[in-house]
């Protein structure tokens, strides 16, 4: 792993997913974090007006995001709590 800390921004989900992908998130504990965070940006991003699809956005995103490095358990772990 890098020695460096580096500061990444991430503004919506697909984002968040693009720097999973690139391998910019590095060791499972910050990728686990990571995940859960990309949960927020997704979530923020539709802003669904009912709870039901705040319910149904939170589970797409639960997938999209878990699915962006398959290996990564700690990754599929938070997304899913």
């Amino acid at each position: 792993m890098p020695a460096e800390l580096q500061i990444i921004e991430v503004r919506t989900a697909a984002a968040a997913v693009a720097a999973i992908n690139r391998l910019a998130i590095r060791g499972a504990p910050a990728l686990g974090a990571f995940g859960a965070l990309a949960l927020v940006v997704g979530l923020d991003e539709t802003a669904p007006p009912t709870l039901e699809k705040a319910i149904t956005r939170l589970e797409e995103l639960r997938t999209f995001i878990g699915n962006a490095r398959p290996t990564a358990a700690n990754l599929q772990w938070a997304v899913d709590r």
